[in-house]
């Protein structure tokens, strides 16, 4: 009997040492979560600011993935990014080297960044441009929620569409060229013919 009693108070250590482990874990496990919780978001602000960072420095998927085109970009193959390449250099271009904030409003779900536009030959005054963002997830991204709807429904889609529309656009606009330019030519022609004295 002595002997028992020595395995049944040890079976008490075991499970008591146990439930002091339990609780430790579970302790530690609220802490991470809570700590998880209290870590920095980033502010609408500085959202904006390291888009143009990003977009300035060519680093393309980081910047879109910054805005409501983050699942247009996810999906997309190296040669497709490639493929967009010169696009997205183009609106990099327009980026000042320096962009300032000049105020922030946030109202629930919505933030509205107003940034400072420098002189330029399009804008001969200093301008503040305002840059929306969407609160998704608890995480601030550029956009609006109806645009971002249209992206998500299009998803990889969305800027190799945009790509086609553009270019479509330009083939429209040579041909409107051209056959302008083919018209006045033909209409020149029969001027001259027609004013030739017979």
């Amino acid at each position: 009997m002595v002997g028992s009693n020595k395995w049944q108070l040890f079976g008490q250590r075991r499970i008591y040492l146990i439930a002091v482990v339990l609780v430790f874990v579970f302790a530690m496990g609220l802490g991470l979560i809570a700590s998880g919780q209290n870590s920095p978001t980033r502010s609408p602000s500085d959202v904006v600011r390291e888009f143009y960072k990003a977009m300035r420095e060519h680093r393309f998927k980081d910047a879109w993935s910054m805005t409501i085109y983050k699942p247009a970009v996810e999906g997309l193959t190296a040669q497709e990014m490639e493929e967009l390449r010169v696009d997205f250099e183009e609106k990099a271009a327009k980026i000042p080297e320096q962009v300032e904030i000049t105020g922030e409003q946030i109202s629930a779900n919505t933030a509205t960044v107003f940034v400072k536009v420098p002189v330029t030959e399009s804008t001969p005054q200093i301008t503040s441009e305002p840059v929306t963002l969407v609160n998704s997830a608890g995480v601030w991204i550029i956009g609006s929620e109806a645009d971002q709807a249209e992206v998500k429904k299009k998803g990889r889609r969305f800027f190799l569409d945009a790509l086609i529309d553009e270019h479509q656009s330009d083939i429209e606009d040579l041909l409107k060229r051209r056959f302008t330019l083919s018209s006045t030519t033909a209409h020149s022609a029969i001027f001259r013919r027609s004013s030739r004295p017979a």
